[in-house]
């Protein structure tokens, strides 16, 4: 399947919001069933309850299981996500990696909140607007397939979220914790570069060329030649051989400028050059430095069907 763009502004896309079971009505809309005249991304969804369910990647050589659980969580936005080597229902699975935290808003309530969605048939990424008063500030969590440096690995899964349960701030992001060395517990691996160890930790997200937060130090646009310069997010591990570069995420970007210089909105559009020619990237805001309030770099979403498949 390609890699696909899924949003709000979709016709008859899904409703976002803090509601008890809406997030995973989202992924089923997008990921399993479609809607409108979008085909879903080629997943399946082979064992439900009440506001739980399994999707399972539609290919890739472990096709993995993403469980994401709406019922257990005190608050109704959130939702606890884990992978699975296999499942044989809904609480039952092989493998599973240590849960992280998915929220679709921070409000428990029904206000509408806009969202995007890339992904195809082995992995997305999803980013949701996080407070309506604050449309800068965004949520975010990923599953299923990374691009990989080891040649054929069977086991190149992950899921990334928040590492805090019940937390409504915005210091629990992915983003957040990129220089936050202390709280990684929400970047999981399904096993080591070897294919023996389960359930890693990636140890030192990266992003490259001196950023952090998606705020680096370089002028927008570059001085060299006017571009606009993103950075991927590499995954670091520590496995029984040493520090590994393992691989990078899929479909999601940070900017490698000084946050001031950079005149862009949510929902702008840009289109690569050079090397990136072909491709097109979606802004979906800004995250929070860790304990703090501060609003930091800007990060995009991959939206053409050129993100590195395995």
């Amino acid at each position: 399947m390609p890699w696909t763009l899924y949003t709000h502004t979709d016709a008859s896309a899904p409703v976002l919001n803090g509601t008890r079971g809406s997030l995973i009505a989202l992924l089923d809309a997008c990921l399993v069933s479609g809607y409108g005249a979008k085909a879903g991304a080629g997943w399946t969804k082979p064992f439900t309850a009440t506001h739980k369910a399994a999707f399972r990647m539609g290919s890739g050589l472990l096709r993995s299981f993403v469980l994401v659980d709406q019922a257990t969580p005190s608050q109704s936005a959130e939702g606890e996500v884990r992978l699975y080597e296999s499942m044989t229902d809904i609480s039952t699975g092989e493998s599973p990696t240590t849960k992280v935290h998915a929220r679709g808003s921070a409000t428990n309530d029904s206000t509408p909140i806009a969202w995007w969605l890339v992904g195809d048939d082995r992995s997305f990424a999803f980013a949701a607007t996080y407070a309506p008063g604050i449309p800068q500030l965004f949520t975010s969590f990923a599953c299923g397939e990374f691009r990989s440096f080891v040649p054929n690995d069977l086991y190149a899964c992950l899921a990334i979220g928040r590492h805090t349960p019940g937390d409504n701030s915005q210091t629990s992001e992915p983003c957040a914790q990129l220089s936050d060395l202390g709280n990684l517990s929400a970047f999981r691996l399904a096993r080591d570069c070897v294919g023996i160890a389960k359930d890693r930790v990636v140890t030192a997200p990266r992003t490259g060329y001196k950023c952090s937060y998606g705020d680096g130090p370089l002028e927008f646009p570059n001085p060299a030649d006017g571009s606009l310069v993103l950075t991927p997010i590499m995954l670091e591990t520590t496995d029984s051989v040493g520090v590994v570069l393992r691989g990078v995420v899929r479909g999601l970007w940070a900017s490698c400028h000084k946050t001031a210089t950079i005149p862009f909105t949510v929902g702008d559009t840009v289109s690569g050059t050079g090397s990136s020619a072909g491709r097109t990237f979606l802004c979906i805001g800004r995250c929070a430095s860790y304990n703090s309030t501060t609003l930091q770099g800007w990060w995009f979403l991959e939206t053409s069907d050129t993100v590195e498949r395995n």
